[in-house]
Formats: C-alpha cells, structure tokens, sequence
C-alpha cells in the first residue's frame, strides 16, 4: 500500500519541504518528490517513490 506524505499544489514548496525532511532526519531515510494523485506534487518516502515509478511510471526525484 502506498502512503502519500504530503501532497503540495506548487512544485517550489514540495521540493523545498522534501530538502528540508532530506535534512533533518537522523535515521537515514530518504524523501522524494513525486507527482501526486490529482495534478500536484507529493513527498513520499524512497520505497513509495519507487513503487510509483515501476507500477505507474511516475517520475520521481530528491535532493538534499
């Protein structure tokens, strides 16, 4: 089952919220921006990320 984080309306903010998460966690995870379920942007974990791309082909990205 897949679990969005949080979705966004603006590409800028989701981007700028998956750094911010990138940065801040200490047990090594790893955040990634997705497009979301209704023409938006999402902030999902890496294995959601993924899942995405392969069942969906969605693209996804991160940074940190």
């Amino acid at each position: 089952m897949k679990t969005y984080i949080r979705r966004f309306g603006a590409r800028e903010d989701a981007f700028q919220w998956m750094r911010s998460l990138n940065h801040a966690t200490l047990d090594g995870s790893i955040y990634c921006m997705t497009d979301g379920p209704e023409d938006d942007y999402a902030v999902v974990d890496l294995r959601t990320a993924i899942d995405l791309a392969i069942d969906l082909g969605l693209p996804y990205e991160w940074a940190r």
